[in-house]
């Protein structure tokens, strides 16, 4: 039993030894070949020969946006905008448009900001507020 068993131990060490040997002389593919041969629009036509019209078939981006993003805020701005009377939308777009040029103008002021600017500057961004703009 142990002859047998000794001289099929020897052929199969050979045979795991040779393949493994071939395996690692083999060499792979770098790159994927195309799954679909391109076809290209001609005219009124298509054709799989390049004629310069655009390719039909090539891979596009399926999604372009995050779904995990949160949606920007400026559109829960217009929401709660929407709900108020129109003077006070009014009041609130002319509030936002004068905190905006009063930051403009202290950003680029080349004297330092005095207290009373910011103060001004401040008792908007607090009416802005209150009024749930």
């Amino acid at each position: 039993m142990t002859s047998l068993r000794s001289s099929l131990l020897l052929p199969a060490t050979l045979f795991a030894a040779v393949t493994s040997a071939g395996a690692q002389d083999a060499q792979y593919p770098t790159h994927a070949a195309p799954v679909d041969t391109p076809i290209y629009k001609c005219g009124g036509t298509y054709t799989n020969v390049n004629c310069g019209g655009p390719q039909v078939n090539s891979h596009r981006v399926t999604k372009t946006f995050d779904k995990n993003q949160l949606p920007p805020q400026d559109r829960a701005r217009k929401m709660a905008r929407a709900m108020l009377p129109p003077e006070t939308r009014d009041k609130c777009n002319s509030l936002e448009t004068q905190i905006r040029q009063e930051e403009r103008r202290l950003k680029t002021k080349q004297e330092p900001v005095t207290e009373a600017e910011e103060g001004d500057l401040a008792i908007q961004r607090v009416h802005y507020r209150e009024m749930r703009c």
